[in-house]
């Protein structure tokens, strides 16, 4: 698995998703042991990411609605 993990390329790895999830691979790959990633930086990428997608942070998650209209559909089933 580790094998794996390391020889994977980020290219292959991030194929389907948006450029930041390549750059953040990237520089959390390049990082030596004893560095600390440069948090501003990455939460920046993907602040930026969230506004340019039109995202709105309400503190509403997208797990949360998913529940909320399962829970409601179930109590608009008939009972049997």
């Amino acid at each position: 698995m580790m094998e794996k993990k390391t020889t994977i390329g980020v290219d292959e790895l991030c194929n389907d998703a948006p450029r930041e999830f390549a750059v953040y691979m990237d520089h959390v790959r390049t990082l030596k042991f004893d560095e600390k990633p440069k948090y501003a930086y990455l939460r920046k990428i993907f602040r930026d990411l969230f506004i340019r997608n039109g995202f709105e942070y309400d503190n509403v998650f997208d797990w949360t609605i998913k529940r909320y209209l399962e829970l409601d559909r179930q109590q608009k089933e008939p009972s049997g």
